[in-house]
């Protein structure tokens, strides 16, 4: 009876076939010779950082979201116009994203949390990581800070909240927000997200910066 949300590769125990790791997605696309435009992702928690990472020579944009998607995915009625645009020929990714946020908006209100990722500003993303995870807090309230799942052991958090509360150098943070900033061109979300994660519920979101890490799991 709950509201379904859409995944891919869900595994329930150490037998399972149907999972499968991000390197093998990303082997396998990359074995086309093909780098790709954008994958926009119809699945649950897909704009993770480590996720984007390792994809980052597959595709020159990511779409995706931070937090789980609902079982209806895309309104791509609205979508793939933006996707098609001058009879196939070009798109506007900012638009696409934006009309999956735009729609849930209006109609379910559960999700609407998305993000277009620049993949080619990953790596100068990580580099500044390297500088954040240099300067960070021994000691930092990690139930202050945002997630995307109703877990009771959150697994995701938001990157750019993250870096906020537990970076101690001003100079490296200052640089990661400029960085993320180039990384996360567009990025919309509702004041609440659905999760039917372990606890089914509305969660607020009081701090987006368009992508997720497991970092503090």
């Amino acid at each position: 009876g709950e509201h379904e949300t859409r995944y891919i590769g869900e595994t329930y125990n150490s037998s399972s076939s149907h999972g499968f790791e991000l390197s093998t997605l990303s082997n396998a696309l990359s074995s086309t010779g093909v780098k790709f435009d954008y994958i926009l992702f119809d699945a649950c928690f897909m704009a993770n950082v480590e996720a984007a990472y390792e994809l980052r020579n597959s595709t020159k944009y990511v779409i995706g979201s931070a937090c789980e998607i609902m079982g209806n995915g895309f309104p791509y009625t609205k979508t793939l116009p933006h996707l098609l645009k001058n009879g196939g020929r070009s798109y506007d990714l900012t638009e696409a994203a934006r009309s999956f946020h735009e729609h849930d908006k209006s109609t379910l209100k559960y999700s609407g949390t998305i993000a277009l990722i620049n993949c080619s500003q990953l790596d100068a993303l990580a580099a500044t990581m390297k500088e954040v995870n240099k300067s960070l807090s021994e000691e930092y309230d990690r139930s202050a800070l945002q997630t995307y799942e109703g877990g009771t052991n959150h697994i995701f958090f938001d990157l750019g909240d993250y870096v906020d509360k537990v970076c101690t150098s001003a100079e490296a943070k200052s640089s990661f927000k400029s960085q993320l900033e180039k990384t996360v061109p567009a990025k919309f979300t509702l004041d609440t997200f659905w999760s039917t994660y372990i606890h089914s519920n509305h969660y607020p979101v009081t701090s987006f910066s368009g992508l997720s890490t497991s970092a503090p799991s």
